[in-house]
């Protein structure tokens, strides 16, 4: 189920992400920016994980409580969306000794 979920929330943030760059409503800068698309990955430690699920959760806090409000805030100009996805990577963070070196070798020998 998480995964149909998933793939229904990608599908329209990239729908609502098109919208707002067509439409001219983006800000992708600035304290009130509303666009940010970003990918990031990196080898997690257990305190890493838990201190970025604690950011995710109050995210989800405060989204939460905005949309429970009966009265929008006198300045809630605008609608915004929040997807998000935190996803483990089968095949990396394994490295092996020279690992480094072998695909930089790859890359020089392919070029």
């Amino acid at each position: 189920m998480a995964g149909r979920t998933w793939l229904f929330s990608s599908r329209m943030a990239e729908r609502d992400l098109a919208a707002a760059l067509a439409s001219g409503i983006a800000r992708t800068s600035g304290p009130h920016r509303n666009v940010l698309a970003a990918r990031a990955h990196a080898r997690l430690g257990r305190r890493t994980l838990a201190e970025i699920n604690r950011h995710l959760r109050a995210l989800e806090r405060i989204l939460s409580r905005e949309a429970r409000r009966r009265e929008p805030p006198a300045d809630a100009a605008e609608y915004c969306s929040l997807t998000i996805a935190l996803l483990p990577l089968r095949g990396r963070g394994r490295r092996t000794p020279g690992a480094d070196r072998t695909r930089r070798r790859r890359r020089t020998e392919n070029a």
